[in-house]
Formats: C-alpha cells, sequence, structure tokens
C-alpha cells in the first residue's frame, strides 16, 4: 500500500497538473485545472475470518476550464481506479474518480 504523499506525487506525474489539494481548507486559493482528492474508505478483502488486504480509497475530483481535456483518461490508466461522474459548476468541469492504492 503506498502513502499519501507517494499517491500524491503519482497524481501529480501522471495527470501532468501541478495544483494537486489534499482536503484543502475553504481559504486557500485554488487555481485551474487541478486535482482535489480526499480519503474516502478502506476496502478491505476477508478469508478464513481474517483480513487479507486493505486498500484505501480516494475520491479524486479533476477540474478543469476546458470541458475535452485528456486528464481524466491519463489518471484512468491506474489500476483499481473508475469513473463516478461529471458536474459542471459554474462553468468548470468536475470529473469524479474513485481510486483505491
Amino acid at each position: 500500500m503506498m502513502t499519501r504523499i507517494e499517491f500524491h506525487n503519482l497524481l501529480k506525474n501522471i495527470s501532468g497538473i501541478n495544483n494537486v489539494y489534499y482536503q484543502p481548507p475553504e481559504n486557500i486559493k485554488i487555481h485551474y485545472p487541478c486535482i482535489i482528492y480526499n480519503f474516502d474508505n478502506y476496502q478491505n478483502s476477508s478469508a478464513d475470518n481474517g483480513k487479507y488486504l486493505k486498500h484505501k480509497r480516494y475520491s479524486v475530483t479533476i477540474i478543469s476550464k476546458d470541458p475535452d481535456n485528456d486528464y481524466v483518461e491519463k489518471v484512468l490508466t491506474l489500476p483499481l481506479s473508475s469513473f463516478d461522474r461529471r458536474m459542471v459548476v459554474d462553468n468548470l468541469y468536475h470529473d469524479v474518480l474513485t481510486i483505491y492504492v
């Protein structure tokens, strides 16, 4: 299992977006395009009355002014990643993904 800092750097390297934020406070000025991610849950796999595999689940939101950006395709190259939904808020495109690490 990788650490959060390793995951943070992986998101920066794969996407090409330098603005990557982990649970940003409200007083931070966010620059677009960006990735905002939050810890969401643990995914446990069990067998023989024990847990043998545990993955952290992150909710990853890619925000861009460009509706045709290719950031989502780049991030979806990660194993255990899936696309959830797209929202448009204030002319910004929010693509939400789930990634297990």
